[in-house]
Parts: structure tokens; sequence; C-alpha cells
């Protein structure tokens, strides 16, 4: 099913993801126009990119989704050991 990697294209894998996640910070800040020095223009302009609303909003997906599992993990620890 899987075709095996010559040992130089197996190693030019690592090679490429590295370079791959080396050019993430010049992606990351391609988009234009001036964020300003005061926090509130730096607060609008998080609040009014949609970039940063998805990453926002995944954060808060992420921080809920954690903490329901870690309160399910802690109250099966203590209705354990209450036995």
């Amino acid at each position: 099913m899987f075709t095996r990697l010559s040992p130089m294209a197996a190693s030019l894998r690592p090679r490429a993801l590295g370079l791959m996640l080396a050019a993430l910070p010049a992606i990351a800040s391609a988009h234009p126009g001036h964020h300003g020095s005061d926090w509130l223009q730096a607060v609008m302009h998080l609040l009014s990119e949609p970039d940063h609303l998805a990453a926002g909003a995944l954060a808060l997906a992420l921080a809920v989704w954690g903490s329901r599992v870690l309160l399910r993990r802690r109250g099966a620890r203590s209705s354990t050991s209450d036995r």
C-alpha cells in the first residue's frame, strides 16, 4: 500500500517541514495596516480582524473543552476514592 521512500527523499522530509514552519511567522504577519501604539487601537484591531477572531474563538473553544475534560477527570477520581 505504501511505497518506500528513497533515503534522499526521506532526509528531505524533515527539512521541508522545517522550512514550512520557519515561513509561518511571515505568513501570520501578512495582513497590512497600522496597528498603532494606543491600547484601544490594539484591542480594536484584535476584535476587527477575522484571523484574530478565528484564533480567539479557537482558543476559547479549547479552553472550554479542556476545562470540561479536567473537571470530568477530577470528578471521576473523587468518586472512586470515596468508595
